[in-house]
């Protein structure tokens, strides 16, 4: 060994060890380094740096610092030494692959892919082939990632790394289980385990028994999951990376919510969630906020649910597996055109090279022959030339046909990868969809109080932010209200379900109450639901509400509202117009000084009243005038009133039927703007 190895072995076991013990010399010591090796030998300065950032920094979770380091020695790697650029290629990848930057990953595996091939280098080919197939693992393409082990299986025991085989067997295992043979993927699990624990191989012990206990949480058996669980967590403590620990975690929150443990869920969730934040892990970061945020609803702590709502999204936007596969499936058909063109290429030259051999041959034969078989020559050399390049066509044909015949196969699997993600999501959203109606009250008491009453229901999307709401104080006495809270979708359908929980805690704790009170209450509960972690000039959600208070003992209907009115016809055909306040629930935090306002109208036998969001009034459609062409514009409240008063006369279930066929009409080619809700009582008395 050299005196500059000499130099690079004591800074790096330095840097090292000042890195995992978080020690401000860190840097002095990497910029001595820098003067010291860098311009004497810039490989040897480029291998610490991939040295540092995998020992010092990426074992510890300090993923920022050893991205860096990682670029600065592949730029030195590929200049310098090919066999280090294929390693630093590698390490750069699998973090990015933890960051869940699939198509980056990607890219730079095919890359040192390519380089592997091109020096025939079986130690480093299939380290690469197998991260390739944890990239597809990633990205739930089991098939491909199947493929790309089995190809690294084939040279395993070539690998640099001796640890390599039953690291392979672990991710032919999850493949195994993913494709429906959990028994094979067992065995091959627990073959694994022994051969790490074995040759004292902490990180591939720990990630053999996290896929086992996953395994068993799968097939529904919880006792040997736990079992696997405790083992991975006893070899986690023997490795520095804290990115198993995290997943030991998620898996304990788990098990611990299917036991019905839910705090202990969460609190394990959250000791996870820390971790994987820390390290940017994004795709275990989704599914975190996702087992969250049910979680917190179902314990109703309705504001720290909602406050995750927004990681959740940017987390699933990182992780997005259709536009991942979208990229992975445009760089795999790249790599493999350019490839193919290379061979060309290659071919091209040999053929040139055998061509001109020929020549030279045919000329010799032509000067020694001499003229009487010069002809002979010429027609010979015609001939070949004509052959060949006949041989040239067919091969390129079946070239192409066999690149048309892959590209085929590489979007089928694209279009197959895209469906599923969509069946995945649309999944989803109608599990959304049976939460939020069955938090949407039971229509029934309601229509058994009010025989002659209906309830228009139209979301924009499969989930809405317009709710009805009706709660029975007594025999008596009722509480009524429509709701249109901000934003559609799951972002409304979220703030929906907050609303309707304070209104039930509200009709609960004050009982018969003034709407207006009731309402000034309602502002004050979602306020400090929404604004306890943010600060009110972030925060504008909120909701626009008509409340009525039914009091059928003393004949009387109090009603408040939230920039919703009320419509009414007494039994004499007279229309009145309740207005609402100029304010939100919620909202902007200058409109608590304009104060809710209550009226009161007589509740006889006859009477009408209708309460509706503003989804109807803001609908665009086709204003039809005879001897004129149709001119969009909005329904407005003035033509809602003319139809509710030529339809007040008719039973509930017509009322309701005409109403939603005039919709239809209006809007035509249209879409739905908004979420439409609308509910109508004639009181019998």
């Amino acid at each position: 060994m050299g005196i500059l190895e000499w130099v690079q072995d004591g800074y790096g076991f330095a840097i090292v060890q000042a890195a995992q013990m978080g020690l401000p010399s860190v840097d002095s010591l990497l910029r001595a380094a820098e003067a010291d090796l860098a311009e004497k030998d810039p490989t040897l300065w480029a291998r610490l740096l991939n040295w540092v950032a995998s020992e010092g920094f990426y074992e510890v979770g300090s993923l920022a610092r050893a991205k860096d380091l990682y670029q600065k020695a592949l730029t030195l790697a590929e200049k310098q030494d090919s066999t280090l650029a294929i390693r630093v290629l590698l390490n750069l990848a699998n973090l990015y692959s933890r960051q869940a930057l699939y198509p980056q990953a990607m890219e730079l595996l095919f890359r040192a892919r390519e380089l592997s091939e091109q020096k025939g280098d079986s130690a480093l080919l299939p380290m690469v082939l197998n991260a390739i197939g944890e990239v597809y693992f990633a990205q739930d393409e089991w098939r491909k990632a199947a493929e790309s082990f089995n190809k690294a299986a084939d040279f395993a025991y070539l690998a640099e790394d001796p640890a390599f085989p039953f690291r392979i067997a672990t991710n032919l295992a999850a493949v195994q289980a993913k494709l429906g043979n959990p028994e094979a993927a067992r065995n091959l699990f627990q073959e694994s385990l022994l051969l790490a624990a074995e040759m004292e191989d902490w990180e591939a012990a720990t990630n053999a028994c996290l896929n086992l206990a996953r395994l068993e949480i799968e097939q529904g058996r919880r006792d040997s999951a736990l079992t696997a669980l405790q083992r991975a967590e006893k070899y986690a403590q023997k490795i520095r990376d804290p990115f198993p620990l995290a997943n030991i975690l998620l898996m304990r929150g788990e098990l611990l919510e299917g036991a019905g443990r839910f705090p202990q869920a969460v609190a394990a969730y959250e000791q996870a969630r820390t971790l994987l934040e820390s390290l940017e892990a994004y795709s275990e970061l989704a599914q975190v906020y996702e087992q969250l945020i049910r979680l917190y609803g179902r314990l109703g702590q309705y504001q720290k649910a909602y406050l995750l709502i927004f990681p959740l999204i940017e987390a699933i936007k990182r992780t997005s597996n259709e536009e991942n596969v979208r990229s992975l499936t445009r760089m795999e058909l790249e790599y493999l055109h350019q490839k193919e063109k290379d061979a060309q290429e290659r071919q091209i030259e040999a053929e040139k090279l055998r061509a001109e051999k020929a020549r030279q041959v045919t000329w010799v034969i032509i000067v020694s022959a001499g003229i009487v078989l010069g002809a002979a020559g010429v027609v010979l050399l015609v001939l070949y030339r004509a052959n060949r390049r006949e041989r040239e066509i067919n091969a390129q044909l079946a070239e192409r046909n066999r690149l048309i015949e892959s590209q085929k196969q590489l979007l089928e699997e694209k279009n197959e990868a895209l469906e599923r993600a969509k069946r995945d999501i649309e999944e989803s959203i109608l599990y959304a969809r049976r939460i939020q109606l069955a938090i949407l009250p039971d229509l029934k008491p309601f229509q058994e109080r009010f025989p002659d009453a209906f309830v228009l229901y139209l979301p924009r999307d499969v989930v809405s932010g317009d709710f009805y709401y009706y709660y029975p104080l007594s025999d008596h006495e009722s509480l009524l209200a429509v709701a249109d809270c901000t934003g559609h979708g799951v972002p409304g359908a979220f703030m929906s379900m907050i609303g309707s929980t304070l209104l039930n805690r509200l009709a609960q704790e004050e009982g018969p109450k003034d709407p207006a009170f009731l309402l000034q209450r309602l502002d004050e509960e979602l306020r400090a639901t929404l604004h306890q972690a943010l600060s009110q000039d972030q925060v504008k959600d909120g909701m626009d509400i008509g409340l009525c208070y039914l009091d059928e003992r003393r004949g009387q209907l109090h009603f408040a509202g939230a920039r919703r009115p009320l419509f009414a016809f007494t039994p004499e055909g007279e229309f009145i117009e309740l207005k609402g306040s100029r304010r939100s629930i919620g909202g902007d935090v200058l409109q608590q000084q304009i104060p809710f306002e209550g009226y009161t109208l007589p509740l006889q036998a006859g009477l009408s009243f209708y309460l509706f969001s503003d989804g109807l009034v803001d609908q665009f459609g086709w204003e039809r005038v005879p001897g004129k062409p149709p001119r969009r514009t909005k329904f407005l409240a003035r033509r809602l009133r003319e139809l509710l008063e030529r339809v007040r006369s008719l039973s509930a279930a017509e009322q309701k039927a005409i109403i939603e066929e005039v919709i239809y009409e209006w809007r035509a080619d249209i879409e739905q703007l908004d979420d439409i809700c609308i509910v109508g009582v004639r009181y019998g008395g």
